[in-house]
């Protein structure tokens, strides 16, 4: 009789879980995004505020990048194809060599998930391209139309960015686990491009990239000193 591989049944056991939280997580952005009115109320409230603190710079960027098709096009790859890639790419990574880093990334997303729900319930936000004046650059009949536009997922459910956000607390936590500064910078980099994608693509507001980076990272330091009173774990592995 071979002997049961716990270390593979470990994982898989991750992936039931991560699995069960994105679809608890995208059932839940279904039963809650309804109100159309109240989330289109929402977003020139959200506009409203950042007229008021300065923060106004969707339509700027965006008359920047319609300017040139080529230009549409990456910010349009990075938003549509960068996301779960990056994401589960860093789970896999830190799985692989940093057991404790791994629990910090799901925990994080976890906790910052529940926070953002309880946001997305109360305050539905509907995103830029929804609103007069603002462009929805990726083409409806497009690939990328039915990757983002086409999924289950909420569409009013633009404050906080957890595109910005998760893409951020990863890439923190792979450059740290590495300890590489070629990390560091490939890191710095996919973040970046993540935070200008979603505010180029006209599916979120600056606001919700600085609220979502903050929430995300909040839960990653909840995560972390909830992992710091737990013993190390025998599988932490450094690369």
């Amino acid at each position: 009789m071979a002997l049961v591989d716990f270390s593979e049944a470990r994982a898989w056991g991750q992936l039931v879980v991560i699995v069960g939280a994105v679809g608890v997580y995208e059932i839940a952005h279904v039963l809650s995004g309804q109100d159309a009115a109240a989330a289109l109320t929402h977003g020139g409230q959200v506009l409203r505020f950042e007229h008021l603190i300065g923060l106004h710079w969707e339509q700027s960027v965006q008359d920047l990048v319609l300017r040139h098709e080529w230009w549409q096009d990456l910010w349009n790859g990075v938003y549509t194809w960068m996301y779960w890639p990056v994401i589960l790419g860093s789970l896999v990574t830190l799985w692989r060599f940093d057991r404790r880093s791994y629990m910090i990334l799901r925990n994080g997303m976890l906790l910052s998930g529940a926070a953002g729900l309880v946001v997305f319930v109360l305050y539905p936000v509907a995103p830029p391209r929804m609103l007069d004046g603002f462009t929805d650059t990726i083409a409806a009949g497009s690939v990328e139309d039915a990757v983002v536009h086409g999924s289950i997922a909420d569409p009013f459910a633009a404050l906080p960015s957890f595109h910005a956000g998760w893409v951020a607390l990863a890439a923190v936590l792979v450059a740290l686990a590495t300890r590489r500064r070629s990390a560091l910078i490939l890191a710095s980099i996919v973040a970046v491009a993540m935070c200008v994608a979603v505010v180029t693509t006209a599916n979120h507001y600056v606001v919700d990239v600085i609220s979502g980076v903050a929430v995300s990272l909040a839960g990653g330091v909840l995560a972390y000193r909830i992992q710091s009173r737990s013993p190390v774990s025998a599988d932490r592995v450094r690369p």
